[in-house]
């Protein structure tokens, strides 16, 4: 029985599963108000670069981070129960976050870079210079631990057999499939983009070169006049990096009878750091609600 369990203990738990990289804990404990129905491709998606999932928690899957003080606050709910403890109950848990430079800061890459397209040294200085301008664009996508090829490879892990629907799209990141495909567009039951999306729908979000960015890769390269690629140190020494950010779960749970599970997670104030120390808090890392209709 769950009677009177606490949501904040529960969004406790799933973060401490993330920073241990508990890939199996942490996606037990997605589900909804309605069904424990896995968004396309399993819940899963949202653990791995390779399902093209926006919003994601790859960034910060096994890696270390800080977590401040949660606060937690109902959402009212006119959902109708025979009796009180079948009434669904639903919270917000709000939870900073800080990432140390001295143990792990990920980088913030530019949109190309991030889908393994080359860029010119020209266009990289530019987004140094505005690292915040279109940054909802596969935001959390572009935050990396690093630029080394394999750094974004989804963790080898074991799937019961019982959670194979939970762990399509990781069946397919194992295989180097990209899961991306041709399907409706909107918003999954998590808030997020949708896994499976139409060509046209990413050419309206990145223009005529959608089918470059339908899923993320190793970093690609930045290129001098000269036509030769910079080092990975040298361009990682001059990437923003996160700092801090708010991460916000939603937490829910049928009737006090069921457990505490997550149904969505957002990124909220996110704050990069950089290389001069200059702190930026970046104002454009959500989609503007323009193009949310599309």
């Amino acid at each position: 029985m769950h009677l009177g369990s606490d949501p904040a203990a529960e969004a406790q738990t799933f973060m401490t599963d993330i920073q241990e990289g508990r890939v199996i804990h942490a996606v037990k404990q997605f589900g909804s108000n309605v069904c424990h129905c896995p968004a396309k491709g399993g819940w899963v998606s949202y653990l791995i670069y390779q399902s093209g999932q926006e919003h994601n928690l790859a960034f910060m899957l096994g890696h270390p981070f800080k977590l401040g003080a949660p606060h937690a606050a109902p959402v009212e709910t006119d959902r109708p129960a025979l009796l009180p403890w079948e009434r669904p109950e639903d919270f917000v848990v709000d939870y900073p976050v800080h990432f140390d430079a001295a143990s792990y800061e990920p980088y913030f890459l530019p949109l190309p870079l991030a889908y393994g397209k080359d860029m010119s040294l020209k266009e990289f200085q530019e987004f140094l210079k505005d690292p915040d301008k279109d940054a909802w664009k596969g935001f959390t996508l572009r935050l990396r631990p690093g630029l080394s090829a394999g750094a974004i490879k989804a963790p080898v892990i074991s799937i019961p057999s019982d959670m194979k629907e939970d762990f399509e799209s990781y069946k397919k990141a194992q295989e180097g499939l990209a899961y991306s495909t041709k399907s409706k567009t909107g918003n999954d039951d998590n808030g997020g983009d949708t896994a499976e999306v139409s060509e046209e729908y990413m050419r309206k979000m990145f223009g005529a070169e959608a089918t470059e960015y339908l899923q993320p890769k190793d970093a690609g390269h930045v290129i001098d006049d000269q036509g030769k690629a910079l080092s990975e140190e040298l361009v990682a020494s001059k990437l923003p990096r996160l700092k801090d950010m708010t991460l916000r779960l939603h937490v829910v749970r049928r009737d006090k009878m069921q457990p505490w599970t997550v149904y969505h997670f957002a990124l909220e104030h996110p704050i990069v750091i950089m290389p001069d120390g200059m702190e930026l808090a970046l104002t454009h890392h959500q989609r503007p609600k323009s193009e949310s209709k599309h």
